[in-house]
């Protein structure tokens, strides 16, 4: 269903940007509703507007190619000045003067026209980065169009049922990532359209596999829910009623249809089986019925209300209402049913309805109970035992329909193993080019459930093990220090991946042992220690300081023999001097 809704969506999209770009006459609407054709080839809607759109844009082609080329328009002047013939000019010293200063005026604006040419080619070569630096149209399409293409992948479980595939997509993503920071945007789109092309193949493949895996887990379900009710209604004598033999005729089928690979089919089938079964024992208790007396058929009334009233009791208890309010609301409807053919002493209809709502109100229990379960194991990442306890919500319902709450759980709880399994991918991959900050970065970003699954802490473990860089620290020693207040040593420390502990050790003067203390990390890299008050009366304090990341790579700030030294201050410059 969920690959089915993706397709569905994408077909939807696809089919809006091609009628955007048909009726802006682009080509590229051609190739819209060929993709649409690629996800469903008998699509009526997308075949015509292919056809409309490709007439078009060959019109559009033809008029431009018979359009007659325009005359320059300053041919017009240049002839209509050119007719008319000047008279001879009398050349007289004063003429020859002005057509002079006429030729050096011409000289000079053109020498000031030259100067300003320069000028205006210089600033366009110097801002022909900018321009350059400018994403181009297509560039961002063929990213968006990739980016949706992408979606549906990650919709179709892609980096689970086709993976190789998917892996090259990423690929193609990430080299089109770095071209398009490179401001390499020919070659980014190219990268993006194929990394496009290939989530889009990934998607596919992953949707056949989904849709197969789906249908045949589903007729499985099936087969064991109309073997269930091939057993109660061999229990309940109804092996000799016309519906029961029916039963079995589509139990038979439908094993062949299973082994034949027809899983849709088969599931269907095996459903049609479980309805015949549950008509035949419901008729074979009719015959029942008929055969007993009103004091028999009353007794049996009272035990059906009561299995009722009992299972309706345990699905309030446990609040099944708040999950499970579609059988909820079955069994309550069952019930009232069954209270109206009681006032009629209509006692084999009564039963029939007192059982459906007992039926009904244990489906509630037993949904709530599975999705309490599957919540809870969620919350510890135990992802595949929770998605286990899901599935028998939507084996078998006595209603129409699914518990839309429990199918919501269910989708959050395959998203979050989706970006479990996912972010270990990254991690690894980071891991194996030699990017061990990045690849400890993904582990980071799971979150605190995910954390403590075997698989992260293993994989943590292996990354930091290659870490062979040691951490980095920093200090600002004070001048001194007053023997009367507390004295607080500060500290920034920092690695590539994670730090361990930042020791500090100090000895007042006059000591030769060192004492040591573990600093604490109050925030952002801020490491504090306070010096016992002992201390504080020594004339000077000595300290240097030890830090270790998680591999034990570690780095010293001073030493023993070369430490940081901060003098008491004196008594006497803390009393005012008087003039």
């Amino acid at each position: 269903l969920i690959s089915f809704k993706g397709i569905q969506q994408s077909i939807v999209e696809l089919l809006d940007q091609g009628k955007t770009l048909c009726q802006q006459k682009r080509p590229e609407a051609v190739e819209k509703f060929d993709e649409v054709l690629n996800l469903d080839p008998e699509h009526e809607e997308a075949k015509r507007l292919k056809q409309e759109c490709q007439e078009n844009i060959d019109n559009v082609a033809t008029v431009l190619v018979d359009k007659p080329k325009k005359r320059p328009a300053k041919e017009a002047p240049k002839k209509a000045v050119a007719k008319p013939t000047a008279p001879p000019l009398k050349r007289s010293r004063k003429g020859v003067f002005v057509l002079v200063m006429v030729l050096l005026l011409g000289v000079a604006g053109a020498f000031v026209y030259r100067e300003q040419l320069k000028d205006f080619i210089n600033q366009t070569i110097s801002e022909k980065p900018e321009i350059a630096a400018k994403v181009p149209t297509s560039l961002e399409t063929a990213q968006q169009e990739m980016i949706q293409a992408k979606s549906l992948a990650e919709q179709n479980q892609a980096s689970i049922n086709s993976l190789e595939v998917f892996r090259v997509a990423i690929n193609f993503e990430e080299r089109a990532i770095e071209a398009e920071k490179a401001n390499k945007f020919s070659e980014a789109e190219r990268l993006f359209s194929e990394a496009g092309v290939k989530y889009s193949e990934a998607a596919k493949a992953a949707s056949k596999k989904l849709d197969i895996a789906s249908f045949e887990k589903s007729a499985t379900k099936a087969k064991q829910s109309a073997l269930s009710a091939d057993k109660k209604a061999l229990k309940d004598g109804a092996s000799n009623v016309a519906s029961y033999k029916k039963a079995k005729n589509l139990l038979a089928s439908a094993d062949k249809e299973l082994e034949q690979g027809k899983y849709e089919s088969a599931g269907s089938t095996f459903a049609s089986a479980e309805s015949f079964f549950n008509k035949a024992i419901k008729e074979a208790a009719d015959l029942r019925r008929k055969k007993m007396s009103n004091t028999q058929l009353l007794a049996q009334v009272n035990d059906a209300q009561e299995e009722a009233t009992r299972a309706k009791s345990e699905a309030d208890r446990t609040n099944a209402k708040s999950l499970s309010s579609e059988a909820y609301k079955y069994a309550s409807n069952k019930e009232g049913e069954g209270e109206k053919y009681l006032a009629k002493k209509n006692y084999s209809k009564a039963i029939e309805f007192f059982q459906d709502a007992a039926l009904g109100y244990g489906t509630a229990f037993s949904e709530k109970s599975a999705a309490d379960k599957a919540q809870k194991l969620f919350q510890q990442g135990n992802y595949t035992q929770s998605l286990k306890e899901l599935d028998a919500v939507f084996v078998s319902t006595p209603y129409n329909g699914e518990n839309k709450k429990a199918r919501k759980l269910y989708t959050d709880i395959q998203r979050a193993q989706f970006n479990l399994e996912q972010k270990i991918e990254d991690a690894k991959s980071a891991s194996n080019r030699g990017d061990l900050t990045s690849a400890l970065a993904f582990l980071n970003a799971l979150p605190d459930r995910d954390k403590e699954i075997f698989e992260v802490r293993n994989l943590k473990k292996t990354i930091i093990a290659q870490d062979q860089t040691p951490p980095v620290i920093q200090h600002t020693a004070d001048k001194d220090y007053d023997p009367q207040e507390p004295i607080k040593i500060s500290a920034t420390g920092q690695d590539n991946l994670e730090m361990k502990e930042v020791t500090l050790y100090y000895v007042k003067k006059g000591t030769k042992t060192y004492s040591q203390g573990t600093m604490q990390l109050i925030g952002r890299g801020v490491y504090d220690f306070m010096i016992p008050q002992e201390y504080h009366k020594g004339k000077e304090i000595r300290y240097y300081f030890v830090a270790l990341d998680a591999n034990s790579n570690k780095k010293n700030l001073a030493t023993q023999k070369k430490p940081y030294k901060i003098k008491s201050r004196s008594k006497k410059s803390n009393i005012p001097q008087i003039p």
